[in-house]
């Protein structure tokens, strides 16, 4: 009886097997595959990002350090943030003293739109387009609206997922300024 080449041995794999999985993980390692980073909970430093403005311009969490950071996830669709993001206007203006920097993030949408959108309801905070969903997926942000409420360190000091109340959003407010 001769031998089969490429053949292996009862419980070891083959060259082959080997090779192709060795071939998968590389695959997967030039796909970025990488561990997540840790959740932004509180009491952690938010992830640093960057995104384009709807005026073009490149806007960073970390450009906004040393301001308190209201930071809210919102969509054109989504109904509770066409109810509170006025309510986000009122409260930058009120305490614009103090430094609060409030940073708009929307969900993949067109920046004409959001434009639009925020201009109907006299919203003229800073947004930004998340447009590859990284940031969101980095935040972690399973619905809308979610906001972050970020000290002049860079750390979250409270989280609401889902829509705010004025006394929930003072609240936030309170524990970054």
């Amino acid at each position: 009886m001769g031998s089969l080449k490429g053949a292996s041995r009862p419980g070891r794999p083959g060259r082959r097997s080997v090779l192709a999985g060795a071939l998968a993980l590389l695959a997967l390692a030039a796909c970025g595959n990488r561990p997540e980073e840790p959740a932004p909970v509180v009491g952690r430093r938010g992830p640093d990002f960057t995104l384009t403005s709807l005026d073009g311009e490149s806007v960073s969490l970390a450009s906004l350090q040393g301001h308190p950071i209201v930071l809210n996830f919102f969509a054109t669709w989504c109904i509770p943030c066409r109810s509170e993001l006025p309510a986000f206007q009122e409260m930058a203006r009120r305490h614009a003293e103090r430094g609060l920097a409030v940073l708009l993030v929307d969900l993949q949408e067109d920046p004409g739109d959001v434009g639009q959108f925020l201009e109907s309801l006299k919203v003229t905070l800073p947004a930004v387009v998340d447009d590859t969903g990284h940031v969101t997926k980095a935040y972690r942000v399973r619905g809308l609206p979610s906001t972050f409420f970020v000290d002049r360190e860079g750390v979250i000091r409270a989280v609401q997922l889902g829509a705010l109340d004025d006394r929930a959003l003072e609240s936030g407010i309170a524990k970054i300024v």
